[in-house]
């Protein structure tokens, strides 16, 4: 039943049926009788909390349901990741067997191994906070780091990932006026690694990668000159095409 306020009133009918004979003295027969009784009960009450409880359940399981691929899409991603310094490191070693008689580069190859460790390190850590998992999410950390170190460290990165192929690296840089920067420096390396591996795995046989930072002036809030900065990565490799971009 529909109230005048938009509500909806739920009601119980039940209908008692008997059937009599009765004796009809004018027509001196018996007849069958059916006599009727129709019971209403109110039933709103139990109807709403029914509604509950299924609403109750249906939003435990889309939260579980949530959760899971979540953390499944969350465990794909870092698995991703944890890749690139690992194939890094491998890198390295392989340059040290062939250059065993030339220090300078060993010791090259033995920076950049340190610098994959540490970025393994961290992205190890990462996983192994089950909270975020837990969450759902990754909480994004917020310390301070110099952006002239953080790009040597890329370039590290990025070079150990091409020292076992034939493609060349060529890295460009202008110069920075504001390095000391707030943030995350382990999801922003993690971004960089991300496109970069793809320039590598998609390239083409002798092909070239070239990438470029610059700060670029933002906007102004609240008096503030906001500062940007505009990272990109080119290779020759097969692109993406405008449907896979969407």
């Amino acid at each position: 039943e529909i109230l005048p306020d938009g509500g909806t009133r739920w009601v119980q009918k039940t209908v008692l049926m008997t059937e009599n004979l009765v004796y009809d003295p004018k027509e001196e027969l018996e007849k069958s009788v059916v006599h009727g009784m129709i019971l209403l009960k109110d039933t709103t009450e139990f109807h709403e909390r029914e509604k509950k409880e299924h609403d109750r359940l249906q939003a435990a399981v889309e939260e579980a349901t949530t959760a899971n691929k979540e953390k499944t899409e969350f465990l794909s991603r870092m698995s991703h990741d944890i890749r690139t310094p690992i194939n890094g490191v491998m890198g390295m070693l392989e340059m040290i067997k062939k250059n065993r008689d030339d220090h300078e580069k060993v010791d090259d190859c033995l920076e950049k191994i340190y610098i994959s460790s540490e970025h393994l390190l961290a992205l190890i850590n990462d996983v192994l906070d089950m909270s975020k998992l837990e969450a759902g999410h990754i909480e994004i950390e917020n310390r301070p780091f110099d952006l002239e170190d953080f790009m040597e460290e890329i370039y590290a990165l990025s070079e150990t990932q091409v020292a076992s192929t034939d493609i060349s690296y060529r890295p460009h840089r202008e110069k920075m006026e504001h390095t000391k920067l707030l943030g995350s420096p382990l999801h922003l390396r993690q971004i960089l690694l991300n496109l970069f591996s793809n320039s590598v795995k998609y390239n083409k046989s002798c092909g070239m990668i070239d990438t470029y930072v610059r700060e670029i002036p933002w906007e102004q809030k609240n008096g503030k000159n906001l500062i940007g900065y505009e990272f990109v990565i080119a290779d020759t490799g097969i692109g993406m095409s405008e449907e896979f971009v969407k």
